[in-house]
């Protein structure tokens, strides 16, 4: 069921990674057949035109490897997981969406020392889940806004998803972390079950907070102890 959930999730993902491949691939066509007419003149520009060339093709493998990565079956190890890394990797996957809706995403800065006992891939199909949750329900608000911010204790981190969308009806709310309780019409209610299932597995867990003026999901997972 995670690796069905996560392929459903990676459906939804792929059509923005191939727009955001587009444009490197436009630039680096458009370079190409700048170098080709120029001949054996501009040299200086050639190279520049080829430095940037290079950079585009590592754009693309960025892009592509971390999709690739992401639709893997997890090895179910648990071990240590760096979180800005998972945040990272999330954040390039779900990027076409997020400019796709206009969507403001305000992240808070994190170090990149910090880890959690997870699986960094099931890892990410949780921060993914919760992205994409964010991001559509932003999609009826005049300014949406999506937030990522964390929150550091003893022995657990917390990851806070917040939106400013449309808020989550009651008689969804109550049960939330169900089987196939869903608002969206062609959602299956498996996402924030799988996650909150995740979750659990590494020790941790997720909750929807009632205290917040925005729909916020958080997600606590174990500080990994420092070797």
């Amino acid at each position: 069921m995670v690796q069905a959930n996560k392929l459903a999730t990676l459906g939804q993902v792929t059509a923005g990674v191939a727009h955001e491949i587009n444009q490197p691939l436009a630039t680096i066509m458009t370079l190409a057949q700048n170098n080709i007419r120029m001949g054996e003149d501009n040299s200086d520009l050639k190279e520049q035109n080829l430095n940037n060339i290079v950079k585009m093709c590592g754009r693309i493998s960025t892009i592509t490897g971390e999709l690739r990565s992401f639709s893997r079956k997890s090895r179910g190890t648990i071990e240590k997981v760096s979180v800005a890394e998972v945040i990272d990797s999330s954040i390039l996957l779900m990027k076409y969406r997020v400019k796709a809706n206009k969507v403001k995403l305000i992240i808070e800065t994190i170090a990149p020392n910090v880890f959690v006992m997870a699986e960094k891939v099931r890892f990410e199909q949780i921060i993914v889940n919760l992205l994409q949750n964010a991001v559509e329900a932003c999609e009826k608000v005049e300014k949406p806004c999506v937030r990522i911010r964390f929150n550091e204790m003893d022995d657990f981190f917390e990851i806070r998803v917040s939106d400013n969308g449309t808020g989550i009806p009651p008689e969804v709310r109550a049960n939330l972390f169900l089987p196939f309780n869903t608002t969206k019409p062609k959602g299956l209610g498996l996402g924030l079950v799988i996650s909150s299932e995740i979750a659990r597995e590494f020790g941790g867990k997720l909750e929807l907070e009632d205290n917040s003026a925005e729909t916020c999901f958080c997600l606590k997972l174990v500080r990994a102890v420092e070797a």
